[in-house]
């Protein structure tokens, strides 16, 4: 082929290579390729806020604007005025006896029922009213039949009947301290004569006697009545016969159960003596644990 007929040939390819592929874009290096690429995508809220933009707020946001606000704490609670609590006071039941009632403070609405031994002094849980009110109410009763002395009772073996007696006082406390008190499940603390009764009641009504004191104890606390207690505390006197507490304690504990032994320094049968409220507050700290 004739050299004039190539040069025409290479025109007409270089024409046609053009046209499909078009003009080279200009070389970017260095930052002119970053800034490149940053046009492309979409600013970072970092970026942005250097800039001196306002961010768009994150999904993560979004929800805690929306979420409601915290639950309040809960209100405490506020007794009647005319409940002061670790004062001994007396409370009248209908078709019963008074009642002698140690008010809890606000911070609880537990009730231990107090019942006394046989022709024993109601008034000696004055002794240690100051040790069971940061624990629990405590509401003592008269036993159902009279002693020769009339302001003195022992309790009679009924024990329905005097569950009956017991709902009816609670119920009385209950309303004067504004409904703030546990009428359901009680605590009992039974001394002596009374302590006997206490285990009974534990044994026949078990739901509702959950937690046992048992109080210079006169027989050895049962393994059988006190099977379904959360909680036993004996109580016993430096001066009295306690063998057969000690040995109760033993029989519950190899039985699984959570109980303890305090000791009342100095004190015989029927008293409580000189070291009872300190001696009761951890008896009784130990009962609610």
């Amino acid at each position: 082929m004739r050299p004039g007929a190539l040069f025409v040939l290479w025109v007409v390819a270089a024409s046609i290579v053009s046209c499909h592929v078009g003009p080279k874009p200009p070389p970017t290096t260095g930052a002119g390729s970053n800034q490149a690429r940053s046009v492309a995508a979409p600013a970072s809220a970092e970026s942005r806020a250097k800039q001196g933009a306002h961010p768009r707020p994150t999904n993560a946001l979004r929800r805690d604007a929306a979420a409601p606000p915290p639950s309040r704490a809960a209100v405490p609670i506020e007794l009647p005025h005319d409940i002061d609590p670790g004062r001994p006071v007396t409370l009248a039941v209908p078709e019963d006896r008074e009642v002698h009632v140690i008010h809890g403070e606000a911070s609880t609405a537990r009730a231990i029922v107090y019942l006394h031994g046989v022709c024993g002094d109601i008034r000696a849980i004055r002794s240690w009213a100051k040790a069971v009110s940061p624990f629990a109410t405590l509401i003592a009763l008269h036993g159902d039949e009279p002693c020769g002395d009339p302001s003195r009772f022992r309790w009679s073996p009924d024990i329905i009947a005097i569950d009956r007696r017991i709902r009816r006082a609670v119920d009385v406390v209950a309303q004067s301290r504004g409904g703030h008190l546990e009428a359901a499940e009680l605590a009992i603390f039974g001394y002596s004569q009374g302590a006997t009764r206490a285990s009974a009641l534990a044994r026949e009504l078990p739901d509702r006697y959950t937690r046992v004191v048992l109080g210079g104890s006169p027989s050895t606390p049962s393994v059988t009545n006190l099977s379904k207690t959360k909680a036993v505390v004996v109580i016993g006197g430096q001066y009295e016969a306690k063998d057969h507490m000690g040995d109760g304690v033993e029989a519950l504990k190899r039985a699984g159960k959570r109980v303890a032994y305090f000791e009342l320094p100095r004190a015989s049968h029927g008293q409580y003596g000189p070291e009872a409220e300190p001696v009761l507050a951890r008896a009784f700290a130990f009962l609610f644990e």
